[in-house]
């Protein structure tokens, strides 16, 4: 993103090796940070500072564990605190049945099918569902 123009990138993942990982590939490039959070609370963050979450996968994560409806809910409020009046939640899922755990009211949400590459010959080629889910008040 910070290589398509983007001033400020802040990158979380609440496993410590990660964010050591990407920080010692990417810290280099300007404007592109790392910290340890939850995306449940995203804790670090301030209160309408973002205008736009990046969630590739996050969602679907949380929704193979366990309070997986709670964490999902949590995920989103957590979204939708951080981000600033009209700030655009994109979500990344497998699953075309994400938009349903969108809480109406808050957010105007558009689905977007995109073609996956297959990664070889032998698998076909899936789809990725992007969720731009835009924050209404």
């Amino acid at each position: 993103m910070v290589n398509d123009g983007y001033a400020s990138v802040r990158c979380v993942d609440n496993c410590a090796v990660v964010v050591e990982q990407m920080s010692a590939k990417y810290g280099a490039l300007g404007g592109l940070t790392f910290g340890r959070d939850d995306a449940r609370t995203l804790e670090s963050v301030a209160d309408g500072s973002v205008d736009c979450v990046v969630d590739k996968g996050t969602l679907d994560a949380v929704l193979c564990g366990e309070d997986s409806r709670e964490g999902s809910a949590q995920l989103l409020a957590a979204a939708l605190r951080v981000l600033k009046k009209k700030g655009v939640l994109l979500i990344v899922s497998h699953s075309k049945a994400r938009a349903a755990l969108i809480p109406p009211g808050a957010w105007k949400v558009a689905t977007h099918d995109v073609a996956a590459p297959a990664l070889d010959d032998a698998k076909p080629a899936t789809t990725h569902y992007v969720y731009a889910c835009t924050k209404i008040a």
